[in-house]
């Protein structure tokens, strides 16, 4: 998923923050909720990491861009109630959800 940190001049570099970009939802997952998170392709990634970009609308825009395949793609199953927990569990589950063609490796 797309999120973003401080830069590190920035006068609060050391305050713990977390932030999920969003964007209104497409494909399927529109049936459910409105919202959902930018989740980057592999080949957006390096661009997104990149400490030397300026993080503008641009790259915002190009980074929902990049992401909308991604997006289109999710496919939703019901599933019983949860049995199982911690990160491991969590991690599995989003991985297989978000594999697309060959590629396995996502970020989130």
């Amino acid at each position: 998923m797309a999120g973003q940190v401080l830069p590190e001049d920035h006068e609060d570099y050391w305050t713990l923050t977390t932030t999920i970009l969003t964007r209104a939802a497409v494909g399927e997952v529109s049936q459910l909720h409105d919202r959902t998170q930018v989740t980057l392709p592999p080949s957006f990634w390096d661009e997104w990491l990149d400490a030397g970009q300026d993080g503008d609308q641009t790259l915002v825009d190009a980074a929902v861009a990049a992401a909308t395949p991604v997006a289109e793609a999710l496919e939703f199953h019901q599933v019983g109630p949860l049995k199982g927990t911690g990160q491991s569990w969590w991690c599995r589950s989003i991985h297989e959800a978000l594999a697309i063609g060959s590629s396995s490796q996502w970020v989130v």
